[in-house]
Parts: structure tokens; sequence; C-alpha cells
């Protein structure tokens, strides 16, 4: 499983929205939608900080996540 895929996952297991997320995790529904669907341009890769907010909001496993991204 990918790390889109993977929150994606988490997010409709805690029944929210792409839009709900966004907002939880101080983002664009946008990027929340690039993520699911493998599609974030070069140079707007993932980063550690970038993991942990949707990792807390969706209570995953933030190394997890982190060896997906």
């Amino acid at each position: 499983m990918t790390f889109g895929e993977t929150i994606r996952e988490l997010r409709q297991a805690k029944q929210l929205t792409p839009r709900d997320l966004a907002a939880k995790v101080g983002v664009g529904i946008t990027y929340i939608s690039k993520i699911e669907n493998h599609k974030l341009e070069e140079g707007h890769g993932l980063t550690e900080k970038s993991i942990h907010k949707p990792a807390v909001e969706l209570d995953a496993n933030e190394k997890q996540l982190l060896l997906l991204a």
C-alpha cells in the first residue's frame, strides 16, 4: 500500500472528507487530493513535518507513514 492509499484509507475510516482533513491539518484540499492520488509535483515532496499533522489527526503510526512516504 502506498502513502496516499494509506492516508485515504485512514481518512475514510474516520469518516472525514478530504476537505475535513485539509482543514484539520492546515493545508488546502488540493494538497490532500494530490497526496491521495500520487500527484505531488517535483519539489513538493513530503517531509517529516508535513506528515506529522495528518498522522496525529488520523491516529496513525507516524513512523510507518514516514516509511511509506
